[in-house]
């Protein structure tokens, strides 16, 4: 049979893959999978190793990497260009008129954000205390009353004699200049309030906020503390507001302020107010944060001839040193803003030598009631650094007092100018470059309204006008409320630690027993109201003593910085009765004061000795004879040398007892 010719018109290949095409298909599909089966069989294949040859094989590699000779051979072909520096310098500067631009036209896009609020920090580890003292108090006649001296009657004691020493190394207030006509004494129950601002995480807070918005300036973005807002309560009562009490009872009502301790590189006049003039008593604790450090002023004016007063040399136009903390609005004296002219320098100040707190720091010296429980909170108070009347008017002011100090004038007035570092603190005109102004088309929308608002939280004892504006003018922080409220209480006294007795050990049976308890002596610094000052009085006592007994004692009057000797009575024969001292307080535990094996001779070493009380509070304290050796030496009037030569006498009374034990036996 003939065979079939393929037609390869049109028409015959149409009929030739209606025909044939599942074949096609067919054939396309075994050709795919002859194809997959070559190319999976082609496929290398991967021996078997054991972990250990595997080890082996990364040891031969490390070691071919490591091989000095392969370096060798690389740095042939890595030559380091070590001429680029000089080829630099040596290029001809480059001429712009090469490099043409087009000048910009149209609206300018604003590349930075709207300026928002920082967020503000409230204070931290707010604390309160009860106090009851004497404080000076300016009266308003002045005509032949005097200062009140209820010491007066006491007799001088004609043994002792106040140590120099002594005064140089006391932190009391100095009554040298107090004017007997226009001073007087009155006893307050007052409760000091300390708490800190983080300072550093605050400037933080504005760095981060600000430095990505409009018209930052890092001169003028800093935070400035304005004013604290203090409120008061009872468990019965709503919150009240104390803050023109706390202000202006210290400028208006009491005498010169005390001395200031605190260091000034942790001090802002505006939230740190000044410590009132408390009477006979060591006001460190007070007046100073324990993270904040101390500063001594009293040794070298002792040594200059001067009291630690305020002395006539030292006073100043009252135009210019005003002592309302109002008018000071984070302003310094012209002496504190020579000592460091370097610390108002923000931008060149590093974040390391920024100290990282601010004091808070005010004293409550309204009436209270003897038994009532009080509770305080408050807040701090910062400028607004998103409003333009603020930050303009501040740049303004700062101006206007740079011009009149290089005129030689100084006009003392008051504002909310920026005179100094971060902080609000330092003297005036440190800041060398001048501040930008502010304009409110930096302002985001939301703080816009706030600022153009008015502010319904300005405190509502203020009442004057200025001082509202000035609050308009700030921003305030969170409410924070103390740690623990503060208990008026009838009496009120510190204690001091003296040296710890130990008891005598007994050797029986091999095993070592205490004889007796061991025994410390105990200074009450107790208040007397009668007397109006602070009575040391010593006593010896054992664990789980009640701190109520009977002492002669001796007491600086601190109007004359004399000696008075207090007793209660005395008899015929010359016998005096010691005076009641009340405390309510008991010793809960002492120890310490063993010998220690490895002392040789004189040179006798004993355990510091330890004890905790409980007040009558219910309050814990622990006293140490190393902490209070200087305060156990001023309540008995002791110099260095008079401890000395009586530590020497106690050596030579011990080396004589033990000689007489040892002849006895």
């Amino acid at each position: 049979m003939k065979a079939k010719k393929f037609n390869f018109s049109k028409a015959g290949i149409k009929e030739f893959f209606f025909r044939h095409v599942e074949k096609v298909f067919f054939g396309l599909a075994c050709g795919l999978i002859v194809l997959f089966l070559y190319l999976g069989l082609a496929t290398p294949k991967f021996s078997d190793i054991s972990p250990k040859e595997m080890l082996t094989k990364t040891e031969q590699a490390e070691k071919f990497i490591r091989n000095e000779s392969h370096w060798n051979t690389l740095q042939v072909h890595r030559q380091a260009d070590t001429e680029a520096a000089k080829r630099i310098e040596d290029t001809q500067p480059i001429d712009p008129d090469i490099y043409s631009y087009r000048h910009l036209a149209g609206t300018a896009v604003f590349t930075l954000e709207p300026r928002r609020d920082p967020a503000l920090l409230p204070a931290e580890d707010f604390q309160v205390q009860h106090i009851r003292a004497q404080v000076a108090r300016v009266i308003e006649n002045t005509g032949d009353d005097e200062l009140e001296d209820k010491l007066k009657d006491l007799p001088d004691n004609p043994v002792l004699t106040f140590p120099a020493d002594q005064r140089m190394e006391m932190f009391v207030y100095r009554t040298d200049d107090l004017n007997a006509s226009q001073t007087k004494l009155q006893t307050v129950d007052a409760v000091v309030g300390m708490a800190l601002i983080d300072h550093k995480k605050q400037l933080q807070n504005y760095k981060e906020n600000f430095q990505y918005q409009r018209g930052y300036d890092p001169n003028r973005d800093i935070p400035e503390y304005a004013f604290i807002e203090v409120q008061r309560k009872t468990k019965d009562s709503e919150w009240k507001s104390i803050t023109k009490n706390v202000y202006e009872i210290t400028a208006k009502y009491l005498a010169e302020p005390a001395k200031e301790l605190a260091d000034e590189e942790f001090l802002v006049p505006t939230v740190a107010l000044p410590v009132p003039p408390f009477l006979g008593l060591d006001y460190r604790q007070f007046s100073l944060h324990p993270k904040v450090p101390t500063r001594d002023v009293f040794a070298a004016e002792e040594v200059d001839g001067r009291s630690g007063g305020r002395g006539k040399d030292d006073e100043k136009d009252d135009a210019s040193d005003s002592s309302d903390p109002w008018d000071r609005q984070g302003g310094a004296s012209d002496d504190e803003s020579e000592k460091k002219p370097k610390a108002g320098e923000a931008e060149s100040e590093s974040e390391e030598a920024v100290t990282p707190y601010r004091l808070v720091r005010f004293y409550d010296l309204g009436p209270k009631t003897v038994g009532e429980t009080y509770y305080y909170r408050l807040r701090v108070w910062l400028k607004d650094p998103n409003n333009p009347e603020a930050v303009n008017a501040d740049i303004a002011s700062q101006m206007s007092e740079q011009n009149d100090n290089k005129a030689g004038r100084n006009t003392g007035l008051g504002g909310m100018a920026d005179k100094g570092p971060p902080g609000g603190k330092g003297g005036k005109g440190r800041n060398t470059k001048p501040k930008k102004p502010l304009s409110e088309l930096d302002l985001s929308g939301e703080v816009r309204n706030r600022v153009s608002a008015t502010n319904d939280e300005i405190p509502e004892d203020i009442k004057e006008e200025e001082k509202r504006k000035l609050y308009a003018l700030a921003k305030p922080g969170e409410w924070v409320e103390a740690l623990q409220p503060v208990k008026i209480t009838d009496g009120f006294e510190t204690f001091i630690a003296g040296p710890v007795d130990a008891a005598p050990i007994i050797q029986f049976g091999g095993g070592k027993f205490e004889a007796t308890e061991p025994s410390i002596k105990i200074v009450a610094n107790s208040f007397q109201d009668d007397l109006g000052v602070f009575v040391p009085a010593e006593t010896e006592t054992m664990k789980g003593s009640l701190l109520n007994f009977k002492s002669v004692t001796n007491v600086l009057d601190p109007l004359t910085w004399t000696i008075k000797e207090l007793f209660d009575s005395e008899d015929s024969r010359g016998q005096k009765t010691g005076r009641y001292f009340e405390t309510d307080a008991v010793v809960l535990d002492i120890m310490g004061g063993e010998r220690q094996p490895f002392s040789r001779g004189k040179d006798e070493l004993y355990a510091p000795g330890e004890c905790l009380i409980m007040d009558r509070n219910g309050r814990i304290h622990l006293h140490s004879d190393v902490d209070d050796e200087m305060a156990y030496r001023h309540a008995n009037f002791r110099s260095v040398g008079n401890v000395a030569a009586a530590s020497r006498k106690k050596d030579d009374d011990d080396e004589d007892d033990n000689s007489s034990d040892r002849g006895g036996d």
